[in-house]
C-alpha cells in the first residue's frame, strides 16, 4: 500500500496526499478499517496475497440508505475495477440494503469515468475546486442506484438476491 501511495501515477487523481504517508499511517489505516461501521474498506488482493488496492464505502449512512463509493488501485490491476466495484456494489445494494451510492472525481481522470458509466453510474452535476494548487479544476459526481445498474450488474444482484451465485466458482 505505502509502495503505490508513493507513485504519482496512482496519486494523480486521488484527493489525499500519499507521498507524506509512512508505515505507521498505513498500519493506522488498516487497523481503523477493521472497527469503523460508517466506513467499509475492502483490500484486492490476487491469489498469492499481493495487494492491489483497496475499495471502500465511505460515510455508510444507513438512515439515508446511501453511501460514497471509492477506489484505489494499483498500476499492476488497472482495469480491473470493473469486477471489484461489482463485488463492492452488490454489498451496497443487497447485503446492506442502500438505495443509493455515490461517488466524485476528476474530470481529466477519463479511465475513471469510462467504468463508472460502464458500470451505470450517472452524472448529476460538476463542481469547481482547487486541486493540487491547480484552480477551476472540475470535480464531476455521479450517483447509481438499483435500478441504474447496466443488465449484467442488474442480472448479478437480482440472482444473488434469488439466492443464485452467478459468479461462479
Amino acid at each position: 500500500m505505502l509502495e503505490w501511495q508513493h507513485d504519482e501515477n496512482v496519486m494523480r487523481y486521488l484527493q489525499f496526499d500519499g507521498a507524506n504517508k509512512t508505515l505507521v499511517d498505513v498500519q493506522k489505516f488498516i487497523e481503523q478499517a477493521q472497527d469503523c461501521c460508517e466506513n467499509l474498506h475492502l483490500a484486492v488482493t490476487a491469489d498469492n496475497d499481493k495487494y492491489y488496492g483497496t475499495v471502500s464505502l465511505k460515510n455508510i449512512d444507513k438512515a439515508k440508505g446511501e453511501a460514497e463509493y471509492a477506489i484505489a488501485l494499483h498500476p499492476d490491476f488497472w482495469g480491473g475495477g470493473t469486477f471489484v466495484s461489482l463485488e463492492l456494489l452488490h454489498i451496497a445494494f443487497v447485503d446492506l440494503g442502500l438505495h443509493r451510492v455515490y461517488l466524485n472525481v476528476i474530470e481529466d481522470n477519463q479511465r475513471a469515468v469510462r467504468l463508472y458509466e460502464k458500470l451505470g453510474f450517472r452524472y448529476m452535476y460538476a463542481d469547481k475546486i482547487n486541486f493540487k494548487g491547480q484552480v477551476d479544476t472540475v470535480l464531476r459526481w455521479y450517483e447509481i442506484r438499483p435500478e441504474y445498474l447496466t443488465n449484467q450488474v442488474n442480472l448479478h444482484i437480482k440472482n444473488e438476491t434469488e439466492g443464485q451465485d452467478t459468479r461462479g466458482g
